[in-house]
């Protein structure tokens, strides 16, 4: 691997932690929102678990340019990852109504990274296998 190639991907794995970031600060100010109007502890611990897991993704795209995981942690970290996909289609979405072609191509971008990892993520659970995810195009032979 080039140093080039070490920089690019470290780049993404940058532009891919910001945004994780970005939507889990969006989970925590919608809950803190919702706190105003009810009180379900079980609820808030699962968006507190849920954020917390989002910032630990985060910063292990930040510090190592990816994670690595137990095959028993396979299932539950392709549920978070659907979500987040799914999130980042939506703030796609309204970058492309709010006519930011640029932040919606990285938002798809992102979303494109989290559909592989999750794909990944399903089939390490399905072979209980462990593994390590990352922004690659070889993502899915590791």
């Amino acid at each position: 691997m080039t140093d080039e190639t070490t920089e690019e991907e470290n780049q993404e794995g940058l532009i891919f932690a910001k945004i994780t970031r970005y939507i889990a600060e969006q989970i925590t100010q919608d809950a803190e929102d919702d706190d105003e109007d009810d009180d379900d502890g079980n609820e808030d611990q699962s968006v507190r678990e849920t954020v917390g897991l989002y910032l630990e993704i985060a910063e292990a795209f930040e510090i190592a340019g990816g994670f690595e995981f137990e095959a028993e942690q396979a299932l539950s970290l392709s549920q978070a990852m659907a979500l987040l996909t799914a999130a980042m289609r939506a703030l796609s979405e309204q970058a492309h109504q709010q006519k930011q072609p640029n932040a919606a191509a990285k938002m798809e971008w992102a979303a494109m990274q989290a559909t592989m990892m999750t794909a990944k993520l399903q089939e390490c659970y399905l072979a209980a296998s462990s593994g390590f995810i990352t922004i690659s195009d070889e993502q899915s032979s590791r």
